[in-house]
C-alpha cells in the first residue's frame, strides 16, 4: 500500500507527512523489488479469485494507493509503466471536485504534527475526551468534527490555525482521472472521514458508489478510509454495493483458498526499516514484508 510519490527534491516532498510519502527514485526501487519477488496481478485477476473462476498465481502481489494525490499520476504512474505494472487507487470520491488547492485532511495532519494542538483541537471542537481514548480515536473523532464543517467554516476553520498554503492542486480531478492507465480506480470512501466515526457512514458509502459508477470505475470494491472498520460499518459497505472490501491490517493472504473476510493489505514506507545507504535496502524490505502474519 502507497500514498504519495514526490522528486527528493521538491518542496511537497519536503512538507509531505513522511510516514506516508516515497521519493519516486525510492518507490522505483521498490517497484523493482516488487517486480521480482512477486507475481503482480490486477484487480481483475482478484475479483476472478473471489468469484471462483480461477486461482491466483503463487506469491501473488497487488499494489495499491490511497486516497487520490495528483502525484500518483505525475510521478508514480510513469514508474509503473516502465515496468508494465498494473495498480489500483483507493479514490475518495470528494477530492475530484474540491475547490481548494490544498486537501483539508492534509492541511489538519499539518496542524496535528505541533505539539499540544491535539489537546487545542479537542478544545476548540468541543469535542469530550476520555482516560481510555488512545490517539488515534481522538484524531478520528477530530477529522469527522472537522470533516463534517460547511467547506467555507472548514476552509476559514484550517486557515485560522496558520496553516501553508499548496503550490497547485494536490489532489486529482476527473479529466486527470481519466489519463490514469494500468491503474484501476476503486472506492475509500467519500469524504474520507473515518467511517466508524461517522453518524451515517452508508450515506458517505453510498455517494461514493454513485460516482464510481458514473467515473465508469470499480464501483464494487473498496478500502476503509483510514483503516477504519466496524461489523456494523461493514454491513453498511455491502449494503451500499461494495462486494470486495479491504482493510489495512498488514498480514498476508492465502491464495489457496477463497476468502471469507476484508483483504488485508501492507503499508510500505520508505524509512529505517526499508531503507539503506544506496536507498531501498533489499534484505530489508524482504524481512519487512516476508514475515508478516497470515490472516485469521
Amino acid at each position: 500500500m502507497f500514498h504519495r510519490v514526490l522528486p527528493a527534491e521538491s518542496d511537497d516532498y519536503a512538507c509531505a507527512e513522511r510516514e506516508y510519502a516515497f521519493t519516486r527514485g525510492g518507490f522505483g526501487q521498490c517497484l523493482d523489488f516488487i517486480h521480482k519477488h512477486y507475481n503482480v496481478i490486477d484487480l481483475g485477476d482478484l475479483k476472478t479469485h473471489a468469484e471462483s473462476k480461477g486461482g491466483l498465481p503463487d506469491r501473488a502481489g497487488l499494489i495499491t494507493f490511497d486516497d487520490g494525490w495528483r502525484d500518483t499520476a505525475l510521478y508514480a504512474q510513469p514508474e509503473l509503466e516502465k515496468r508494465g505494472l498494473p495498480a489500483v487507487l483507493f479514490l475518495a470520491t470528494s477530492v475530484l471536485d474540491d475547490e481548494d488547492d490544498r486537501w483539508w485532511q492534509d492541511a489538519l495532519v499539518e496542524i496535528l504534527l505541533s505539539p499540544g494542538n491535539l489537546e487545542g483541537l479537542e478544545s476548540t471542537l468541543n469535542i469530550p475526551v476520555s482516560e481510555k481514548d488512545n490517539r488515534r480515536a481522538r484524531i478520528y473523532r477530530i477529522t469527522a468534527s472537522v470533516g463534517g464543517m460547511a467547506k467555507d467554516a472548514r476552509r476559514s476553520f484550517l486557515q485560522s490555525w496558520n496553516v501553508r498554503a499548496a503550490v497547485g492542486r494536490q489532489m486529482l480531478s476527473r479529466g486527470e482521472l481519466r489519463n490514469l492507465a494500468l491503474i484501476k480506480v476503486a472506492g475509500h470512501g467519500h469524504s474520507h472521514v473515518p467511517l466508524t466515526s461517522l453518524q451515517d457512514p452508508l450515506a458517505d458509502l453510498q455517494q461514493s458508489h454513485v460516482l464510481l459508477e458514473e467515473l465508469g470505475a470499480e464501483a464494487d470494491v473498496m478500502s476503509f478510509p483510514h483503516g477504519a472498520v466496524s461489523e456494523a460499518v461493514r454491513v453498511q459497505a455491502h449494503r451500499a454495493g461494495f462486494a470486495m472490501c479491504f482493510n489495512s491490517e498488514p498480514v498476508l493472504m492465502d491464495t489457496r483458498v477463497q476468502w471469507t473476510s476484508d483483504i488485508g493489505r501492507i503499508h510500505i514506507p520508505e524509512n529505517e526499516w526499508t531503507t539503506g545507504p544506496a536507498g531501498i535496502d533489499p534484505a530489508k524490505l524482504a524481512t519487512f514484508l516476508f514475515f508478516r502474519p497470515g490472516a485469521a
